[in-house]
């Protein structure tokens, strides 16, 4: 075991290098026997080594950083260094810094990690495994975007972005469908992004936090979007896109409303709502939120959140409006052909 730890540690000076050798002789030989491991140790030596050539040093070397602490938490989260407990891990990293890597806009975006354990003081079981069970502590893995070599704008949404996130790592429970602060220990919590899309004028990055307490039936998963002016150094506010006191709010619930119907009467996948006195309040409620909308080039885009307008089988059902519906309510500055289109 101290072995593993001590190779651990040495990989981490080099970790964008992804120096993680299998040989039959070594510390995780039993792993390396294993096809999927060696598969997945590949896919994340090769996610490295593309990122490092996209990047800038000081971009590389936070990145090199976030991945010494994650090869030191997995062994906090798989002792014995089995293959089946490491593989999906390894598999988990390369997909972050794969999907992470996002050129948009004229900005090189890319991840910053942060894998944490916590002890759950509930716990009374007897030797910890791996998840899905209850492994005696809380789990937390939190990825968001920074854009490198960025300007002064760029910079401001770089402070923005981390001041959101370390909210959101302070941890949370999911009761029923709602989120409230609660320690780590007791769940597994996710962090994840997508860089929606971006370009000079605005960047939208849409967060999904995932919480799966400990002997629940499923994770509780809710996703907001950050869309930020660059220009103005802020998030978007609805007087940006809609003008104060033109009825905007009840054309939006109404027409958000009747695409969500249309969608539960298709003949091809349908979404099949809940009945209207329940539906279409939360529908109108959602709607008119600045965190549920995507606003690209070629119109709106609300998301509801799951569970309120569906079952959850539905996951969160998205309808898009075009701007020409929306015009006579549009504030006076907002240009769509000014916004960005949707990252790949």
């Amino acid at each position: 075991m101290r072995r593993f730890a001590l190779i651990l540690l040495a990989f981490a000076t080099t970790v964008l290098a992804v120096n993680l050798p299998c040989t039959p002789k070594g510390p995780k030989a039993a792993a390396c026997s294993d096809a999927s491991f060696a598969a997945a140790t590949a896919a994340l030596r090769k996610a490295f080594r593309q990122s490092e050539a996209q990047l800038s040093a000081a971009a590389s070397g936070q990145m090199e950083s976030d991945a010494a602490e994650w090869l030191a938490w997995t062994q906090r989260v798989c002792p014995a260094g089995k293959a089946e407990c490491l593989t999906p891990l390894y598999r988990a990293e390369e997909k972050t810094i794969a999907e992470g890597m996002v050129r948009a806009g004229g900005m090189q975006f890319y991840p910053r990690t942060e894998y944490r354990t916590a002890p759950d003081p509930a716990h009374t079981a007897g030797e910890p495994e791996h998840l899905p069970g209850d492994p005696g502590y809380g789990v937390g893995e939190f990825a968001w975007p920074q854009v490198d070599r960025a300007n002064e704008r760029a910079s401001r949404w770089n402070r923005a972005v981390r001041t959101r996130v370390a909210a959101l790592k302070r941890g949370s429970a999911a009761d029923g469908d709602a989120f409230e602060p609660s320690p780590l220990g007791g769940k597994h919590e996710w962090l994840s992004y997508r860089v929606a899309a971006a370009n000079a004028r605005l960047i939208e990055v849409t967060f999904t936090q995932s919480i799966f307490p400990y002997g629940a039936a499923h994770p509780a998963t809710k996703k907001t979007q950050m869309n930020w002016w660059l220009p103005r150094g802020r998030e978007v506010r609805a007087e940006d896109v809609f003008r104060p006191g033109s009825g905007w709010r009840p054309f939006l619930a109404r027409v958000s409303y009747e695409q969500l119907v249309e969608m539960s009467r298709r003949k091809e996948n349908p979404v099949r709502i809940f009945p209207e006195a329940e539906s279409r309040p939360a529908a109108e409620k959602a709607a008119l939120q600045t965190g549920h909308w995507t606003l690209l080039r070629d119109g709106l885009w609300v998301t509801f959140p799951a569970y309120s307008v569906a079952a959850g089988f539905y996951g969160e059902p998205t309808i898009f409006i075009r701007w020409g519906q929306l015009r006579p309510y549009l504030a006076a500055g907002l240009d769509p052909e000014t916004l960005p289109v949707r990252v790949r």
